[in-house]
C-alpha cells in the first residue's frame, strides 16, 4: 500500500508541475505590457523551474 501512495503522488504531481510551469510561461505576454520588469522576470524564472 505504501508503494501505491508514493506512485500516486508522482502520477498527480509531475503533470501538475509541468502544467503550472507552462501556464506561468504563457502568462508572461499578458503581463509584459504593464512594464513591470520584476514581475515578468519572476514569472519566467518560476516557469522555467517547473517546465
Amino acid at each position: 500500500m505504501l508503494m501505491w501512495d508514493i506512485w500516486s503522488r508522482y502520477i498527480l504531481c509531475v503533470p501538475g508541475a509541468f502544467l503550472t510551469g507552462l501556464a506561468l510561461l504563457l502568462y508572461v505576454p499578458h503581463v509584459e505590457p504593464a512594464r513591470v520588469k520584476t514581475v515578468t522576470q519572476n514569472l519566467k524564472i518560476a516557469g522555467h523551474e517547473y517546465y
